[in-house]
C-alpha cells in the first residue's frame, strides 16, 4: 500500500519512501523493513498509482493496486531534500545519494 502523499502526489515527482512492510518480491531485490528507497511517481491516479523504485542493481515498478495486501511504503520526502517531517530520516536519505 502506498500513503496518501504518495498517491496524490503528482507524475514525475522524485521522493524518499520508507519500508514499513515488505514481500518477497521486493525482499529478492535487497529491500527490507525499515529500508529508505528513492522513487519516481509514475502515474498520477491515486487509486491506480505507480512508482519506480530506483536500486544501485535496476529500477524495480510498484503499483498501490498490487500492494494492497503485501507491502506498505510511506513518503518521507522530496528527492531535493525539501519536504522532510524527520529529520534523521533526511539525513538517511541524503546520504543515499552522495
Amino acid at each position: 500500500m502506498f500513503d496518501a502523499n504518495m498517491r496524490h502526489s503528482p507524475e514525475g515527482t522524485a521522493f524518499f519512501a520508507k519500508v514499513l512492510s515488505t514481500n518477497d518480491a521486493l525482499k529478492s531485490h535487497g529491500i527490507d523493513e525499515g529500508d529508505f528507497i528513492q522513487c519516481v511517481k509514475l502515474a498520477s491516479e491515486p487509486d491506480q498509482a505507480r512508482a519506480r523504485v530506483e536500486l544501485k542493481s535496476g529500477d524495480i515498478e510498484v503499483s498501490h493496486v498490487d500492494s494492497l495486501d503485501s507491502y506498505w511504503l510511506v513518503y518521507e520526502g522530496m528527492a531535493d531534500g525539501s519536504d522532510f517531517i524527520s529529520p534523521d530520516s533526511k539525513k538517511i536519505c541524503m546520504d543515499m545519494l552522495a
